[in-house]
């Protein structure tokens, strides 16, 4: 038997590579899976990081209740009260002790992973750093107006990303709500004081009412129902650089936010993303910027049937 003719002028070439149009498909598809990768991992990352956040807000939440209760739940604030006519009813308290002991102190976890310590950037105060959606507060000297932070000394250096609801104890009033002096008891008038939550009797929300939430600045904030948000979301300033009361909480940190935080979001539309907040129940939760309007911040807060702003 003969072996099948084979055929004659017939050139097999074998191809050594890829061609230019496969090669920019296989390029693209790499890049392609390289950004979902990329965007997976930015995904987990942030996760982590606001665990870690939520675990941090709610330890230094309860470490403050236990000195509180320690001290049979007196929160004590600033002013004469019937117990010290002439002095300040913060003095002397376990809260006092706790503050200047703890507060801010670097290794007691007050920075949340996204936004850590960060030079600062107002060389005008030196000593004081406001936060941002990225950096902490920082207070890096001592200065007459942190008397708690020298309890026991010299005042140290505090940061921290998170910052105490002042009505619990209200140790200072807001300068705009009057009375605002040394010789009127504050609790008895109408002015800040008689919101404020004396001891942690006078709690009937606890589950609704905040201790500690992520904030741009290193003092209490005193939120009310009537407070404008911030426009600039990156550092919760409102227009002209006017910082107050809830507006200081408006740092999207944590949630769903934009790519690109803004920096003159409008007040008429929704506020985008959530901050870690600790309760008075020993809870803590993310909580949509949104919503901080509806929680109990003291004890007449009155959550408003629409925030400040939207239409």
């Amino acid at each position: 038997m003969g072996s099948a003719p084979q055929s004659e002028g017939v050139l097999t070439v074998k191809r050594l590579g890829f061609t230019l149009a496969e090669l920019v498909v296989v390029i693209a598809v790499i890049a392609i899976l390289a950004s979902l990768l990329l965007m997976g991992l930015a995904s987990a990352k942030a996760k982590v990081h606001a665990i870690q956040c939520v675990s941090n807000v709610r330890q230094i939440s309860l470490s403050w209740s236990m000195g509180v209760e320690d001290d049979s739940g007196r929160l004590g604030f600033y002013g004469p009260t019937p117990e010290a006519p002439n002095g300040e009813g913060f003095q002397g308290t376990a809260m006092q002790d706790w503050m200047a002991n703890h507060w801010g102190k670097p290794n007691e976890g007050w920075l949340c992973p996204s936004a850590p310590a960060a030079p600062p950037t107002d060389q005008s105060l030196p000593e004081f750093q406001l936060g941002t959606i990225k950096s902490a507060w920082e207070v890096t000297g001592p200065a007459r107006y942190w008397w708690f932070l020298a309890h026991d000394g010299p005042a140290q250096h505090r940061v921290g990303g998170y910052a105490k609801n002042d009505w619990l104890g209200c140790w200072w009033g807001p300068p705009w709500e009057p009375p605002h002096a040394a010789n009127v008891i504050w609790y008895e008038g109408p002015g800040p004081i008689s919101r404020a939550f004396r001891t942690s009797y006078d709690v009937l929300r606890a589950s609704e009412t905040p201790v500690f939430a992520e904030a741009v600045y290193i003092w209490g904030i005193f939120p009310r129902a009537t407070d404008a948000p911030a426009t600039d979301l990156q550092t919760a300033q409102q227009a002209g650089g006017y910082v107050e009361g809830m507006s200081l909480l408006n740092i999207p940190r944590h949630g769903s936010r934009p790519y690109r935080v803004p920096r003159n979001h409008p007040s008429d539309e929704i506020l985008p993303g959530a901050i870690n907040v600790s309760f008075f129940d020993g809870h803590a939760e993310a909580v949509r910027l949104e919503r901080l309007w509806q929680l109990s911040w003291h004890r007449d807060y009155k959550p408003p049937a629409k925030r400040p702003g939207l239409p």
